[in-house]
């Protein structure tokens, strides 16, 4: 039985739906090229010029060295897979759209000017985010922290209960079964009641949790309701550009987002790995207007249209007296994005560090550059401690996170174990009064290849809460030191070589 969940899980059907794809056309291509010189020079030639157009591209090199050596060792294989994964593709029309979605976010949110002097260690984050995005920080907003899915869900549902004007909702994953049930059922009943209903699912992320069709399904019960960049075979690289944002907005009211899905391992109503341990938050007030364009930029790219914003931004917010900064902010694949926007605020946040520097993450598969900022902290003396999953829902990602630890123990840094289970938590406190939280795994899907969301959180009351959840997570884990750290010489050599493929991890 064991062996049959692990062959018919979502990770294994995906591999195999990529190898369907893939394998026939490598095959034929090697067939043609024994047969044919000329076919075979014409690859080798393509990965010549692959290879220049890599070199070229604007990113980080450690992301180009493994497709220079894929391409010009293996030419056919190495032409093929990175057509298929690198995905780097866009239409002329895809490009324009897209900067008109982000012009329309720029004019409906408007200037906003922003007094640097009282705001310390956020000025440089918020100016970085501000220059390259619409969106700025807001001090009049109410943060709370949720340190688990039953806390978040509970409240979620009962928030979506009051919703009277819309209800839009984005999640890289729906499966069906209590949580979604319940949820399911509150948004039929508020489209009866004239609440309007969008809704945005990433389709790769939800394949085999929902049926093809079931967009189709609750258009029909009258939910405005798309998939995000749909798989189509031979034509998209299924891994890339994926919707990996959790966000939901209720009327002008409040925005929820985290590491949480609509699904039930998230609220530990089942337990595939143990203790699903997962953190959200919910942003009341001015903060709210942020996630409204966040949701609605993406519900037109997926939907092919053009929303009135004004329509859904103008109106009254929440006040609440001055609680610190709040910056919800959104993250994106290049071109349609100019940088790796969150590993640069990641990155910000560690190296202006003084004191401390608590990571939760479910892998930890940083870039070079990202990997020595955190060395360089606990070198400088920050007590620097990252928590990640006592047990791991993917193994070779999970060793590829353990290939990393050695290269951390030597700086000083502080790595834990969550024994309870799986630790799903994508949160970063430093000193304690500057925090991350949101969708943001520190791997290359996330980092790079992924749209996500987050919430930077500076001298806000909730601090106290996600330090308070950091010391509880701590107290529950295990320190994985020099002395007690297993890392077999298999497993070290697979990783090594696994290390090759590290982008597409």
């Amino acid at each position: 039985m064991k062996f049959l969940k692990k062959l018919f899980s979502k990770t294994a059907l995906v591999f195999l739906a990529i190898v369907l794809q893939v394998t026939p056309i490598i095959l034929f291509a090697y067939y043609f090229a024994e047969s044919f010189w000329q076919l075979q020079l014409t690859f080798q030639a393509l990965a010549a010029l692959l290879s220049i157009v890599v070199i070229n591209r604007k990113e980080n090199p450690e992301f180009k060295a493994p497709w220079l050596v894929i391409i010009l060792l293996f030419p056919i294989f190495g032409v093929i897979i990175y057509i298929f994964f690198a995905n780097y593709y866009s239409s002329p029309w895809e490009r324009k759209f897209t900067r008109k979605v982000h012009q329309g976010i720029r004019e409906a949110l408007g200037p906003q000017k922003i007094d640097n002097s009282p705001m310390e260690a956020f000025a440089p984050i918020g100016n970085y985010i501000s220059n390259l995005l619409p969106y700025r920080g807001c001090q009049n907003s109410q943060v709370t922290f949720f340190p688990n899915g039953q806390a978040f869900f509970d409240d979620l549902i009962k928030e979506l209960d009051k919703a009277e004007k819309f209800i839009f909702l984005e999640y890289f994953i729906i499966a069906k079964g209590v949580i979604w049930g319940r949820i399911h059922e509150i948004l039929k009943k508020k489209v009866q009641q004239g609440v309007e209903v969008r809704l945005v699912y990433d389709d790769i992320g939800s394949t085999f949790n929902l049926k093809n069709n079931y967009y189709k399904t609750l258009r029909k019960e009258g939910i405005k309701c798309h998939k995000f960049n749909p798989f189509r075979p031979l034509v998209s690289g299924i891994y890339n550009n994926r919707d990996h944002r959790k966000i939901c907005v209720i009327d002008r009211r409040c925005a929820y987002t985290g590491g949480l899905n609509l699904a039930d391992e998230y609220a530990n109503i089942t337990s595939p790995y143990g203790n699903w341990k997962d953190t959200g938050t919910k942003i009341c007030g001015k903060g709210v207007k942020n996630f409204i364009t966040m949701f609605l930029s993406i519900y037109d790219i997926a939907s092919k249209s053009t929303s009135n914003y004004s329509e859904y931004l103008d109106g009254d917010y929440q006040f609440f007296k001055e609680d610190g900064y709040t910056l919800p902010f959104s993250d994106g694949p290049s071109p349609f994005y100019p940088e790796n926007i969150s590993e640069n605020v990641i990155s910000n946040m560690i190296s202006g560090a003084e004191k401390t520097v608590y990571i939760s993450t479910p892998y930890l598969i940083p870039s070079y550059n990202l990997l020595e900022t955190i060395r360089t902290a606990a070198l400088k003396g920050v007590d620097v401690r990252i928590i990640v999953p006592g047990i791991p829902d993917k193994k070779i990602i999970y060793l590829m996170t353990k290939s990393n630890f050695k290269n951390l123990f030597n700086a000083g840094v502080k790595i834990y174990y969550y024994t309870p289970g799986f630790n799903h938590a994508k949160s970063i406190l430093v000193d304690n009064q500057l925090a991350f939280v949101g969708t943001v795994n520190i791997d290359f899907r996330s980092l790079v290849h992924h749209y996500e969301d987050g919430v930077i959180l500076y001298k806000n009351s909730c601090l106290q809460d996600i330090s308070n959840d950091f010391n509880s997570m701590l107290n529950e884990s295990k320190q994985v030191t020099k002395e007690n750290f297993k890392f077999s010489y298999l497993s070290r050599l697979f990783c090594s070589i696994l290390k090759l493929f590290s982008p597409l991890l």
